[in-house]
């Protein structure tokens, strides 16, 4: 049966993993300075991080259109038998939504399956991945389906920003928190659970030096000693920062059973979100 993965471009994976499982990746919008943009096609993220850098207001982002995706199920069903649709957390953005929307449209004859995949950016990343694996493998429309559908809850997300200005602007925590997240300069540190942006322990650390011991606790609190497919994101423009994904990684091997882990950096919608110099890792054990 031939299958195709679909997602869309926050799940900040690079051009080589699309072209080596040939996944399709409707891009969401931005809209900078009255322009728009298609992310991931028309802007790149080393430019968008100039842009982004010198700019004083956020750029606005918006998800596909229910025809974006009718225009792209349409193309596929032409060539392909089934297709797995797998989005943005649906509490983040409309995407899921639209992706619905369309399916209903044009799927009279039940070919295609939306998934919300209750994470964003490399967490969406790591279950896009594991489909086209699953699909490389052999697996069938149903088998793939299932084991999407059930990890989804079963990644875990941490990550550490700047600060809590691009959230806070962006609406998408309190301005209590941003406010916290300020004084004296802390750093924030976040979970992404089920779509749910949350503070880790107190939500702040002192500085980056604390980023690895950070890590390293979350990994107690919820690695089983089992193999991981895992992955560091960022969008780091400091260059006294750039090995730290790195450092990073060194230190998971010395507590994890890697599997894969793959290196990536935030897109521009993401970063529209969280702000530049931030950092992300995430994980999820094989069953």
């Amino acid at each position: 049966m031939d299958i195709k993965i679909v997602t869309d471009s926050t799940w900040d994976f690079d051009e080589n993993i699309k072209k080596e499982y040939d996944i399709e990746v409707v891009p969401l919008y931005l809209t900078i300075k009255g322009k728009r943009y298609r992310d991931g096609v028309d802007i790149k993220n080393e430019d968008f991080y100039e842009i982004f850098k010198n700019s004083n207001i956020l750029p606005q982002t918006s998800q596909p259109s229910p025809f974006d995706f009718i225009d792209v199920h349409k193309k596929l069903l032409k060539n392909f038998e089934k297709i797995i649709s797998i989005h943005i957390s649906s509490n983040l953005s409309g995407t899921y939504n639209s992706a619905i929307l369309a399916k209903k449209e044009v799927d009279k004859d039940d070919r295609i399956e939306v998934i919300d995949s209750k994470n964003a950016s490399g967490a969406l990343g790591l279950m896009v991945y594991t489909a086209s694996i699953l699909r490389k493998e052999g697996k069938t429309f149903i088998e793939i389906v299932n084991y999407i559908k059930n990890i989804a809850d079963k990644i875990y997300t941490i990550f550490f920003l700047d600060n809590l200005k691009a959230l806070e602007m962006g609406g998408r925590i309190g301005k209590a928190k941003y406010l916290l997240g300020s004084i004296l300069n802390f750093k924030p540190v976040l979970t992404l659970k089920n779509g749910v942006i949350e503070p880790f322990g107190s939500g702040k650390i002192m500085s980056s030096l604390y980023i690895v011991p950070t890590i390293t606790k979350f990994l107690k609190e919820n690695y089983n000693n089992g193999k991981i497919i895992g992955g560091v994101a960022h969008n780091i423009i400091n260059s006294m920062n750039l090995k730290r994904e790195d450092m990073i990684f060194e230190e998971i091997k010395k507590f994890m059973k890697i599997d894969t882990f793959l290196f990536q950096k935030f897109g521009p919608v993401i970063t529209s979100h969280i702000g530049l110099n931030s950092i992300g890792f995430s994980f999820l054990e094989k069953e």
